[in-house]
């Protein structure tokens, strides 16, 4: 873990020409329910020079492109639904190599895969998405120079968050408290990204101090 850490700090992805031609950083924020009431403009404020765009994905087998993705980063925060009817090793074999080629097509774009949280619906989930996290991390994000794993878990345990599944709702989705810490630590992550992206020599003074989520045990 510690040389992912130095890798993520010392990493620096080729910026494509639409990136560079306008002070404007586009973000494609893909996410299903868990986050779907986060909105565009609540990044928006968070972050300079950018634009954000959101779409709701409500499976990650439903991640596709017919077409360059022509932005400079996206985030792909979804899969818990293909995980309740796919097995894990199964849904791998179905979306990780469609991931990896939207990553070698798009060497100008930075990928960010938001990792799958626990349920309330029992531990043969909680089990799948512990498995799916750990190949996407260990078979994906070590592999594309270009994919990089936010592990929402780590962030939550760091702040404390006990209430995370909001137990009035489904039994998947959480807590507004645990919403707000995501979004916020991904605020972040966007903002260590594009930092990265203009060629800047020191982090912004808002990241001084922060380090890249990531559990040591994942």
């Amino acid at each position: 873990k510690q040389w992912y850490q130095r890798r993520v700090r010392g990493k620096k992805s080729v910026t494509t020409r639409s990136a560079t031609s306008s002070k404007l950083y586009e973000v494609l924020f893909l996410t299903d329910h868990i986050l779907g009431s986060v909105s565009a403009y609540t990044l928006d404020r968070e972050l300079p020079e950018h634009r954000v765009r959101k779409r709701t994905l409500h499976q990650l087998s439903e991640v596709r492109f017919n077409r360059a993705v022509l932005t400079s980063v996206v985030v792909v925060s979804c899969g818990i639904a293909d995980l309740m009817h796919t097995p894990p090793h199964l849904l791998a074999d179905r979306v990780l190599g469609r991931l990896a080629v939207l990553c070698e097509d798009n060497p100008g774009t930075d990928f960010i895969f938001n990792s799958i949280l626990h349920t309330n619906l029992g531990a043969w989930l909680n089990n799948a998405v512990d498995t799916f996290n750990q190949i996407v991390y260990y078979k994906l994000s070590l592999g594309q120079r270009n994919l990089l794993f936010f592990d929402s878990h780590d962030i939550l345990m760091k702040w404390g968050c006990r209430d995370v599944v909001d137990p009035a709702g489904d039994g998947i989705m959480i807590t507004q408290q645990a919403k707000n810490i995501v979004t916020k630590e991904l605020s972040n992550a966007l903002r260590y990204v594009l930092s990265r992206r203009r060629g800047d020599k020191a982090l912004p003074a808002a990241l001084r101090g922060w380090t890249w989520p990531l559990r040591e045990d994942l």
